[in-house]
């Protein structure tokens, strides 16, 4: 060992496997930890770059890269067939700012096949390992007394297939192919690089700001952002109802003490790192009734929920979204936002605190949050928007022009009709952010941060910034720019704030429903078929084997939240589905639809109205000045 730790290596050839981490603790077979190299990657790759998720950088084929390029010679070549990841990812940012600055010649070839950022493809079709992560080969050249980075590119066609790639590598000399130069930009991106004003507008938040290594460069205008709450036992935190979640945190809670104890085998429990970590304490566990709030777990979907430190896997900042002792009728606003590397389209969306990490999750990345105010332990509520923030406002638009009507009269000659038409605003919404009522507001007013909130939330709506900065906003936080009609932006997003959180009070659009008896069902004692599946074009619903709905707008259908439409998050959220843990499987599958088909048949009328008003209002501002 030691002769060949003292030789000097020329070239090293591999294929890692590709796993950041393990989806089952229970499985007891976590990645090996491997000290020297992971505290080089916090020194390099994760020192050097932006990442929020760090999970993904420790992943073993990035250890496999860093090991290598710290044992490479001066001169030599690292030859890698890897997860392709790093090429684009914003998480790997660091990464490739660290590779840059190793060698001299970076040389990849992308062979696609991510089924995971492309459900169109299929992983036995179109990947070269017939996986559903994507491929690249990649070779990194040291040059001795060389300066400065060449990196060279290709990509084979998104919908080539396996048998074309292969054949493409076996024909295909290196020095043959058609690699492109790349100039990477100031962010250390690779490829679909953005040429926009991006980096003149505002950031929203700052990761050096929220922990508090603040200056100037970093101020932003949300103070405090968090991760949504990460249970990484959402089967046994989660329920449909009050009972249901009382009666399996209860049993968990009873089974960690019992093993505790010494009493009972741990493996009907679903174990994860952290909870391993406290379960060693040897503290007994209480169930607290008082802890069950209402958390936004996904897009139109309130599931009963425990809030426990010790069974939460990862609370990330939610500790400060929320009052020390939260009520379950207390329900601050925030607003959520698809974290980095979403791989859907970017969404956002008013929920009220506690929220899930996955609120917004079809595909990668996670849900972040926003909100107006932040608590500090005494229970103290303070301001989230720093004050940095709102003088970036004042000093841009001055006092800008108030609304020349109340919200009331606007919205009752358009012709809605929501709860939002009454400029009832939810009472998540602090006091004090409607506009003057009765009349005519005055000419000129003071923004306050409650005006930058609505705003902020406005702008996020935009169709013309989501489309201009695609990219920005899969690679970044998003930033603000700062539209010549602040009024106007702040009353849209104030209007879709109050559809969004108040989306159970709306007025239910008009559908129609038709039931024709499940006869069969009926003589079987059975309740009919569960379908609850989606004819946009149409317009249609089928609920069940019973229950049709039918005269929904397809404006209805096209307001999305990633790659599902606001409907159609109910209709996934409410199907019954197998429980993947098999404790639950085995003693608390009591779910049925049919307990709640009517308050899915209610909430589709309700969330139908806020559909269709908030394409409205979206349709609105495509034409607005910017």
């Amino acid at each position: 060992m030691k002769r060949q730790n003292a030789r000097k290596i020329s070239v090293i050839i591999g294929n890692p496997p590709y796993n950041a981490w393990q989806d089952n603790f229970n499985a007891r077979n976590p990645n090996r930890p491997y000290k020297h190299i992971d505290d080089s990657i916090r020194e390099s790759y994760i020192a050097k770059g932006t990442a929020q998720n760090k999970n993904a950088v420790y992943d073993m084929y990035t250890r496999f890269f860093r090991w290598a390029s710290d044992r490479l010679h001066d001169d030599g070549v690292l030859a890698l067939i890897t997860n392709r990841n790093f090429i684009e990812k914003a998480a790997f940012d660091g990464f490739r700012r660290s590779v840059e600055e190793e060698f001299n010649e970076i040389y990849v070839v992308d062979l696609g096949g991510d089924v995971r950022e492309n459900p169109k493809l299929s992983g036995t079709k179109h990947n070269v390992f017939g996986i559903q992560t994507g491929v690249a080969i990649s070779f990194l050249v040291k040059r001795r007394g060389k300066k400065g980075c060449k990196i060279y590119y290709c990509r084979r066609p998104e919908l080539d297939t396996a048998i074309d790639k292969l054949a493409y590598l076996a024909t295909s000399k290196l020095s043959g192919l058609n690699l492109e130069r790349v100039e990477p930009d100031k962010k250390f991106n690779w490829i679909n690089l953005s040429t926009n004003n991006w980096a003149d507008f505002v950031p929203a938040v700052s990761k050096q700001l929220k922990s508090k290594k603040s200056g100037t460069k970093d101020q932003a205008i949300f103070q405090l952002f968090s991760n949504g709450i990460q249970t990484k036992k959402d089967e046994w935190l989660y329920a449909h109802n009050d009972i249901a979640l009382t009666d399996r945190v209860t049993w968990f809670a009873n089974r960690l003490n019992e093993i505790r104890r010494g009493t009972a085998s741990s493996e009907q429990i679903k174990w994860d790192r952290e909870l391993e970590r406290r379960f060693r304490s040897g503290r007994l566990l209480e169930i607290d009734a008082q802890n069950i709030h209402d958390a936004s777990y996904r897009p139109f979907v309130k599931r009963p929920f425990l809030y426990s430190p010790e069974l939460i896997s990862v609370m990330f900042q939610s500790a400060s979204l929320k009052p020390p002792r939260l009520q379950r009728s207390e329900m601050p606003p925030l607003i959520a936002f698809h974290g980095m590397q979403a791989s859907q389209p970017f969404a956002a969306l008013a929920v009220s605190a506690p929220f899930d990490i996955c609120l917004l999750k079809t595909g990668n990345g996670s849900s972040l949050g926003v909100p107006l105010y932040r608590y500090i332990p005494t229970g103290e509520r303070i301001d989230n928007i720093t004050d940095w923030g709102l003088r970036q406002f004042q000093a841009h638009y001055g006092k800008a022009p108030a609304p020349a009507e109340d919200v009331s009269a606007e919205l009752a000659k358009e012709g809605a009709t929501s709860a939002a038409a009454s400029a009832a605003t939810p009472p998540s919404v602090p006091d004090g952010t409607s506009p003057p009522q009765g009349g005519r507001a005055k000419k000129a007013a003071a923004i306050t941060k409650e005006d930058i909130f609505h705003y902020v939330y406005g702008v996020l709506h935009d169709p013309v910034y989501r489309e201009t900065y695609a990219l920005n906003l899969k690679r970044e936080f998003p930033r603000i720019p700062f539209y010549p009609d602040f009024r106007q932006w702040a009353e849209w997003g104030r209007r879709l704030m109050a559809l969004h959180i108040g989306y159970e009070t709306v007025e239910p659009w008009p559908v129609s429903r038709a039931d024709v008896p499940d006869e069969k069902a009926r003589e079987a004692g059975v309740a009919p078929k569960t379908i609850l599946k989606a004819d946009p074009d149409n317009g249609v619903i089928r609920i069940d084997g019973e229950t049709v709905l039918s005269g929904i707008p397809k404006a209805a259908f096209s307001y999305r939240l990633g790659n599902r439409s606001g409907l159609e998050w109910i209709l996934d959220q409410y199907k019954e589905k197998t429980p993947k843990d098999p404790t639950i499987r085995e003693k608390f599958n009591t779910y049925r639809f049919a307990d709640y088909k009517e308050h899915v048949i209610d909430l589709i009328g309700r969330v139908t109205r806020v559909s269709v008003e908030t394409m409205e209002i979206t349709e609105a501002m495509k034409g607005a000045r910017r």
